[in-house]
């Protein structure tokens, strides 16, 4: 039976985005939703296509994804830029660079959106906390790394209708992540430009594959909203694999222990 489809946005409810995200994986103790729901203390309003920082600056923040969408990009000295990932409610964005001196990359708002900010000492409290909250936070930024990796591996090998069709697939996995039933039809504000710099095209070409894609009835993009109508040929366009479902936390620690107290016990065998 076909799963339902259900329409997903991206500003949610009151709900505290970081701890719907967290809870679709493990079973949140009250204390662990309280450590989370810290982290939203503070809220920054952004503007769309809005800078929050600039590559190669000192940040001294992290952010959570509260509302809207963002993404971390590079710029070149001609003026080119390559996205490098899609920000949504629920991302905390710059953890995976606590140890730089300045960012790597920039973050722009690509709606209007509402951002968490908290200082890095802030982290450093969550990591005394709770070893497991830390380290489901370290496998959310190898998970974003390793979707990266994908689509570079796709950039540099395959043809430029297999790469869109990865970056639609992988976009639309990322937004099922909090639904109960598959949707193969969903909101994606996402201008032709960024998708053309998140796969090496340009936006003219992007328009014209997303055209083709319409006439052989795999997809359609309208007005910001996809639908896919053969997700068995993009999928096989592609060689998707979604590493969202596939997140392995087996080796998460036991729930109420302190990183502290985890790295003591092992220094202690």
């Amino acid at each position: 039976m076909p799963r339902q489809l259900v329409p997903i946005i991206f500003i949610t409810d009151t709900m505290s985005c970081i701890v719907e995200k967290f809870s679709h994986f493990i079973a949140l103790t009250p204390e662990e939703v309280d450590t989370l729901k810290h982290l939203e203390k503070e809220e920054c309003a952004y503007k769309k296509r809005e800078v929050i920082f600039s590559q190669d600056r000192q940040v001294e923040n992290l952010y959570v994804i509260k509302e809207g969408l963002a993404i971390s990009y590079c710029e070149h000295s001609d003026g080119g830029r390559i996205v490098l990932n899609f920000h949504f409610p629920g991302d905390l964005v710059n953890a995976m660079t606590l140890g730089l001196g300045e960012s790597p990359y920039s973050l722009m708002a690509v709606t209007d959106s509402v951002l968490c900010p908290f200082p890095k000492a802030g982290f450093s409290e969550l990591f005394s906390q709770s070893a497991r909250l830390t380290s489901l936070i370290y496998a959310f930024g190898m998970l974003d790394n390793t979707v990266l990796i994908d689509r570079l591996r796709a950039i540099g090998r395959m043809s430029a209708e297999n790469r869109l069709a990865l970056l639609i697939l992988q976009i639309h996995a990322r937004l099922n992540l909090f639904s109960d039933h598959e949707t193969l039809e969903f909101d994606a504000p996402i201008s032709q430009e960024i998708m053309a710099d998140a796969v090496g095209l340009t936006p003219v070409y992007v328009n014209r594959i997303l055209s083709n894609f319409r006439e052989q009835g795999l997809l359609s993009f309208r007005s910001r909203r996809v639908v896919i109508h053969d997700k068995a040929a993009l999928l096989a366009m592609s060689e998707f694999k979604d590493r969202y479902y596939n997140l392995d936390i087996s080796w998460l620690p036991r729930e109420g222990v302190a990183a502290e107290d985890n790295i003591d016990r092992k220094q202690s065998h």
